[in-house]
């Protein structure tokens, strides 16, 4: 603690601070005045002492600036000297606030006693028991006087040898030592050396007893272990300060331990008690995650061949009422599928179930594969679509592509559900970035209906909608905007929504992924020197230019973006003029001043701009727009929203068209459509040769019949042991392997395919896991045996050609 001293003679000061730093005091001294009792805030003080100084104005000043005791409430504490014969001053010392008064002529120590006795209150030591050993008996019996005075029982020896053997008949009888340092037969170094090695005994203080008062003295005390020294001929304030500072050290240690020592028995107890339950509650989730993976597997592989037999179906003649019929049923099983996985997913996450994968993908990707996803429902309702990813953010990352994905499905989907007429957009920005990790900001904007403020804070809660019309109108669990929030804070993330009733809403979260250190441009060069071309873009949507400019600058084209038809004219004129005309135009289909078509046709007409590719893009799609179109000029026709791959690969195949008709006038250059991009890519795909090993006759002809559609030549296997037996007879490209099969599961036949010797050419084929299951730990099981990707059932054809596509590239 730290006292003020204001003190106008130097020799008393000086005695002061002898004392007081004796007794482990922080002082600091001043001479009496105002810049005094400034230091008295601005050093944290906890007592102001006052001697040789005027007492009365000193005491009413610190009282009048409403001074407290650091680190309290209460006032500062004023100890003041005054003469014992000047009661008046005594008195006027009282009104004016002093808290004590010491009269003066000073006794020694007695300004100390009053301080200790304010700010240091006694602990009771009585009953303690104190070692005191000293061959001196008169110093035994001073020692002896002033602790039966704080009521301590004192023990007595006149050396070190004596004292040792004492304290060894009963280690835990004593709660003090004081020694004096030399003494024959055993001196009081030793004996403070042997109480220090004791490990009964090291908790215990020891005060050595000296005459010396050298640094050489000092030095041997405390390398001995001593807890502190006294010099002889000591004052008794002084003496009692300083061994009270040391029982009350070793009361409080004691106190600490026996707390210590009970608390550790309630823990251990505590910790027994918890053991037991956790297994308890251990067993009881295995026996959930148990019946969670059998139930998932039951559902989901008679439900994979449902739906997966409604998209065969489809691909069939029918009738306009089949065609109805049929599409209920897929609308019921997905909805049916969807439900489940919501249940299965809560289950998992409320269970501690739930894990977030961390592997390599492509960020423009994802996002245009999930917008096809959602393609089907945004066209039945009649909307525009819009993605955007900002420039600066590295495609390539590392984290959980699926449960991105989940979590942006769910929030495109209530977007869909929830608006009527006009657009749906969806915007990843940049949130934070350092040289190993991006934090990125996924928002899905609607004109929808909108959200009251009330119900925003319920929005994330399980089991919750908006309201419970909202429930019986648009159906649903209440679960996803929950699982999503859970899995965007497993992801290092957070969601949330704005909105305002009636004007739309935008739901967005947040998530933590790595950078992958391989950033290379974009993959796959088809084309002939399509960064030397000049393209020009025509849109009136601002933000569909930015969107295709974003594509043709990562893909080093030279390009313009203008906002009309007429406008994008005078610029390709222009440009012809100036002998560096373009070599394409990407035009959209519905613009203001002139649409499409028309301008497509004023370019065809002008010999000067004639040569260039024309490239239509649209957002309506319908019947009969690509022949009318491929008779104005253009090559290439697709539909909106545009995936970056799509139209890359278009603008490939256009140009390589344009390369084969330069030099053979005599062939017309084929319309590329989307259709035409399939084909292609079917194409590369017809030598792959694929085993399917799978024991369930309907997702048997499911998955054959898929890979077949898509031009893929196909063998089959129902069990393990089959598969390694087609293996040694054919030749295949990869293997779909389900799990849970009869005779030899999937898992031990992947196992057995990777044990094979290094010569084995089917040893490091490609295998990709079929599961129902879905559940935690199937895909560590599938990857740890030695496959390469993981599928769950249903299998939704998109996610499967996703994984094989990932592989053959």
């Amino acid at each position: 603690m730290k006292v003020l001293v204001i003190c106008d003679n130097p020799i008393i000061e000086r005695i002061l601070l002898k004392e007081f730093e004796a007794s482990y005091y922080d002082v600091l001294s001043m001479r009496s005045g105002p810049s005094a009792l400034d230091h008295v805030n601005d050093h944290d003080v906890s007592a102001v002492i006052l001697a040789a100084v005027p007492v009365v104005w000193h005491t009413h000043e610190i009282r009048k600036r409403g001074i407290l005791r650091f680190g309290t409430n209460d006032p500062i504490p004023i100890i003041g000297g005054m003469n014992r014969q000047d009661r008046d001053s005594q008195n006027s010392a009282r009104k004016a606030g002093i808290t004590r008064i010491v009269e003066a002529p000073f006794e020694e120590g007695s300004m100390l006693s009053a301080v200790d006795q304010l700010l240091r209150p006694r602990m009771s030591f009585k009953n303690l028991r104190v070692l005191v050993v000293d061959d001196s008996r008169a110093i035994v019996k001073i020692i002896s006087d002033v602790l039966y005075e704080l009521e301590i029982h004192v023990t007595s020896a006149s050396n070190g040898k004596d004292a040792w053997e004492l304290i060894m008949d009963d280690p835990l009888s004593f709660d003090m030592v004081i020694t004096d340092l030399n003494m024959p037969l055993m001196s009081g170094e030793e004996l403070c050396k042997r109480v220090r090695s004791s490990e009964r005994l090291k908790m215990i203080p020891v005060i050595i007893l000296t005459s010396q008062s050298d640094r050489a003295t000092e030095i041997r005390i405390f390398r001995a272990g001593a807890s502190d020294f006294v010099v002889k001929p000591f004052i008794k304030e002084v003496f009692i300060a300083r061994i009270g500072v040391h029982l009350e050290s070793y009361l409080l240690n004691k106190h600490l331990n026996d707390m210590v020592t009970e608390r550790t028995v309630d823990l251990v107890q505590a910790r027994e008690a918890a053991e037991a339950a956790k297994e308890t509650a251990e067993a009881a989730n295995e026996a959930k995650s148990e019946f969670l993976a059998n139930m998932s597997h039951e559902i989901r592989t008679p439900m994979n061949g449902v739906i997966g037999m409604v998209d065969l179906l489809f691909d069939t003649t029918l009738s306009e009422e089949q065609r109805e019929y049929a599409g209920i049923i897929k609308y019921s099983a997905e909805s049916l599928l969807s439900i489940i996985n919501d249940i299965l997913d809560f289950s998992k996450i409320t269970a501690g179930k739930m894990e977030i994968d961390a592997i390599d993908f492509d960020l423009r990707s994802l996002v245009q594969e999930t917008g096809d996803l959602m393609q089907v429902k945004i066209r039945e309702k009649g909307l525009s679509f819009i993605s955007e990813i900002d420039p600066g953010i590295p495609a390539k990352l590392k984290g959980d592509p699926g449960r991105l994905r989940q979590i942006l499905v769910n929030f495109m989907g209530n977007a869909i559900k929830f608006t009527e007429k006009g657009q749906v957009a969806v915007h990843v920005s940049l949130y934070r970035k350092t040289d190993k990790e991006v934090t990125l900001r996924f928002s899905v904007k609607d004109t929808g209906i909108g959200i009251h403020e009330e119900l925003k804070g319920r929005l994330f809660q399980s089991f919750t909608q908006g309201d419970g019309s909202i429930t019986r109108r648009y159906g649903g669990t209440g679960l996803g905007l929950a699982i999503s929030k859970q899995l965007a804070e497993l992801m290092g993330g957070e969601v949330g929504v704005e909105s305002v009733e009636g004007q739309g809403a935008i739901f967005w979260f947040t998530s933590v992924l790595e950078i992958q250190e391989n950033q290379d441009s974009f993959a796959g060069d088809k084309t002939e020197g399509l960064r030397s071309k000049r393209i020009l873009a025509v849109d009136d949507s601002v933000t569909n230019l930015q969107i295709i400019g974003a594509y043709l600058e990562s893909w080093g084209c030279r390009y313009i973006t203008c906002a009309s038809a007429k406008e994008a004219l005078d610029i390709m004129r222009s440009a012809a003029r100036d002998q560096d005309p373009f070599h394409m135009v990407l035009s959209d289909h519905m613009m203001p001043d002139m649409d499409g078509e028309s301008f497509g046709a004023a370019i065809k007409k002008d010999p000067h701009i004639a040569d260039a590719i024309l490239v239509m893009l649209s957002s309506r799609g319908q019947r009969g727009d690509a022949g009318r179109l491929q008779k104005i000029g253009f090559s290439a026709y697709l539909t909106k929203p545009l995936r970056r791959t799509q139209l890359y690969d278009c603008l490939g195949l256009v140009l390589n068209e344009a390369v084969k008709t330069s030099h053979d006038k005599t062939k017309s250059p084929r319309m590329v459509t989307r259709h035409t991009l399939a084909e292609e890519k079917n194409r590369e795909q017809a030598r792959f040769r694929v085993l399917v090993a799978e024991d369930n006759p309907v997702n048997q002809k499911l998955t054959v019949r898929l890979l077949e559609k898509r031009g893929y030549e196909t063998g089959l296997a129902e069990n393990g042991q089959q598969v390694l037996q087609e293996l040694g007879k054919m030749k295949y490209d990869l293997i779909l392997m389900d799990m849970q099969m009869p005779v030899m599961d999937g898992i031990e036949a992947t196992r057995m395919i990777r044990s094979q010797k290094k010569d084995v050419a089917y040893r490091n084929i490609p295998i990709i896991g079929l599961t129902a299951n879905a559940m935690k730990g199937d895909r560590e099981l599938c990857l740890d045996a030695g496959m390469d990707d993981y599928v769950t059932k249903p299998i939704k054809s998109q996610k499967l050609f996703e994984a094989i596509e990932k592989i053959i590239c």
